[in-house]
């Protein structure tokens, strides 16, 4: 069984590319080749496989992360089965060449993508730690953040309203770790069909 998502870069802020699905047989691993590039070098953003096929609004109308399990968005690979790995970082040239393999996906059963999406995030997935790395790796709880720097990511992240309460940017940001991993502005996305 193949499929394939094909990410045309007139409607995805110049991001293009391919990503292919194999799988041999349903109880076998599903193997996902990505072939992307349109990005800033090294940057880092986050991807996951979306409930929806429905491009009527966009990346917007392609709903949330898949979870077939109704499970909590987690770091310890017992997540979202849309989470795939969470995060990737381009080359060099902006581009991203990644091979993957996954027994949390499927093209067939409970677990199939068929008809759903992918999603590429501007930011990065925080992996459901209610917190954030800074650019030299150091994590910081949400709670511990300045709230000059907490004003600034609820910013960068397009949350509304633009609260004066600390206290309530903090437990949206934490709402949100728990669900989408405060990834923030869907930058590209494409369908999951099938493929000869």
């Amino acid at each position: 069984m193949k499929a394939i998502a094909v990410i045309d870069p007139r409607v995805n802020n110049g991001i293009s590319g391919t990503i292919h699905f194999t799988q041999t047989h349903s109880y076998q691993p599903l193997e996902i080749f990505f072939t992307l590039k349109g990005f800033e070098p090294f940057g880092i953003h986050a991807i996951h496989i979306h409930e929806f096929g429905d491009l009527t609004e966009g990346c917007k109308s392609l709903g949330g992360h898949f979870n077939p399990t109704q499970t909590a968005h987690s770091h310890s690979g017992q997540g979202h089965a849309g989470d795939l790995f969470n995060n990737f970082q381009a080359d060099p040239k902006g581009n991203f060449i990644y091979c993957y393999k996954t027994r949390a996906l499927s093209l067939d059963g409970i677990n199939n993508i068929i008809g759903r999406s992918i999603v590429i995030h501007k930011f990065v997935d925080d992996l459901g730690l209610m917190g954030r790395f800074d650019e030299q790796g150091i994590f910081t709880l949400y709670e511990k953040m300045s709230e000059n720097d907490l004003r600034t990511l609820y910013k960068q992240l397009g949350y509304t309203p633009d609260t004066s309460n600390t206290l309530e940017i903090i437990q949206r940001l934490k709402k949100e770790s728990a669900t989408t991993g405060n990834a923030a502005t869907r930058i590209a996305c494409a369908i999951v069909g099938w493929s000869s």
